[in-house]
Parts: structure tokens; C-alpha cells; sequence
């Protein structure tokens, strides 16, 4: 099916193109499968929270537009 492609790409690949949605992973999980463990740079994925203020939304809340 894959000729390029090792079990661990095979494994995920069918975890992924599952047809049932509760079967299948999710984005998440696909990026923690063992497939990616090989390039994998732990210290490069601890994001740290950040807040966005989207305050501003509230001002183009009650804008109408007119349309010719």
C-alpha cells in the first residue's frame, strides 16, 4: 500500500484514516504517537499559557453594515 512507509507509519495511518469518529485520533494524539518519538524535541513543546485580550470585539459588535 505504502512501500516507503515502516510499521510505525502504517500503525498511525490506520489510526488515523479510522471511519468510525470515536475510533479515531485526533490531532493530539497523532503528534504523541511513537511514528514522530525520533524527532521529537521535548523542550520545544512545553508552551507556556498566554492571554489574548479581545476586548476589542465588543466595539464591532453593534456596526452595521450596508451593503448596495
Amino acid at each position: 500500500m505504502y512501500p516507503a512507509t515502516d510499521d510505525k507509519g502504517l500503525n498511525l495511518l490506520e489510526k488515523m484514516l479510522q471511519f468510525n469518529p470515536r475510533k479515531r485520533i485526533g490531532a493530539k494524539e497523532a503528534l504523541q504517537d511513537e511514528y514522530f518519538d525520533d524527532i521529537r524535541i521535548e523542550e520545544q513543546e512545553n508552551f507556556k499559557k498566554c492571554d489574548i485580550d479581545l476586548s476589542f470585539i465588543e466595539d464591532y459588535k453593534n456596526i452595521k453594515v450596508i451593503l448596495d
